[in-house]
């Protein structure tokens, strides 16, 4: 009987159990309510070095401005030596290219140039029997291009006209001189060469130039018949050889066959409306 009853009891705990199981509440969000601070703050400094002295305390409350730590000096003066350094070899350079290359630089560049040119030659003869590669040829062609260049910047001698106080002048109220470049300005329509001072799209050609695209109809687009290369700027020059950049192809406005830059057009509506000094309000609207 006792046996009965133990298990009655146990079946009954079993099922309690069971039912309680199924029926317990589902756990709820923990809510709290408060402000959480941080007090961690990570200093660093613009410039590394040993540390010689921590001016303050861990906890101890800092103004702007006011010096935390101090680095050792020694450091800092190689840096400042290293600097120094640096300006000595900028002003031996330029005292160098305002002398020019000497006569032995010079022969120099010229025995480099008549290598390169019997290394092409060579491998001239050698692609046209068919026993080397064009790009053989090619790349002794390039190089004889290279060593030239050298040679003839080498004979230009030193660079002492651009130094001079009016070509600095020019260098800052125009867009500096054409070096080792032919350019040209032509008419953004037709084509055609313009005068010196006249503005035009600039065309030019040279060694930095690229040799075309790889979409040979965009090549015939962006060179003409001469090998110029369209830039798509417009500019102008004057005093020589110093060019003037005074904006872009695309902008411009041709009405009746006039070629029409949108800057004169805003001067001239200035103009119309009795306003002086268009510049600077053209300039403050763009800059807004």
């Amino acid at each position: 009987m006792r046996k009965v009853i133990l298990l009655l009891l146990l079946a009954g705990a079993a099922a309690a159990g069971y039912f309680y199981w199924q029926r317990r509440p589902e756990p709820t969000e923990l809510v709290l309510a408060g402000s959480l601070e941080a007090r961690t703050v990570e200093v660093g400094s613009l410039i590394g070095g040993r540390v010689a002295r921590v001016l303050v305390d861990e906890g101890d409350r800092v103004q702007p401005g006011q010096l935390l730590i101090e680095f050792e000096g020694d450091l800092l003066g190689l840096q400042i030596l290293e600097q120094k350094a640096a300006i000595d070899e900028a002003q031996a350079t330029l005292a160098k290219t305002t002398k020019g290359p000497r006569a032995e630089e010079v022969r120099r560049a010229e025995i480099d140039w008549q290598a390169a040119k019997t290394d092409r030659e060579r491998f001239e003869s050698l692609w046209t029997s068919g026993v080397t590669a064009k790009r053989d040829f090619d790349t002794a062609s390039v190089r004889e291009a290279n060593a030239l260049e050298t040679l003839r910047q080498a004979q230009r001698g030193g660079r002492s006209d651009i130094l001079r106080r009016e070509d600095q002048e020019l260098g800052a109220t125009t867009d500096g001189r054409i070096v080792n470049h032919e350019v040209r300005i032509c008419d953004p329509v037709s084509g055609a060469v313009l005068p010196a001072g006249v503005e035009g799209e600039i065309a030019t050609r040279g060694p930095e130039v690229m040799v075309g695209y790889t979409d040979w109809s965009q090549t015939e687009e962006a060179f003409d018949a001469a090998g110029y290369f369209r830039m798509g700027d417009l500019g102008y020059i004057s005093h020589g050889d110093f060019i003037t950049v005074s904006g872009r192809k695309k902008d411009l406005i041709i009405r009746g066959g006039e070629n029409l830059s949108p800057k004169d057009r805003g001067c001239a509506a200035c103009a119309s409306r009795g306003q002086g000094g268009c510049r600077g309000r053209h300039a403050a609207r763009a800059t807004r």
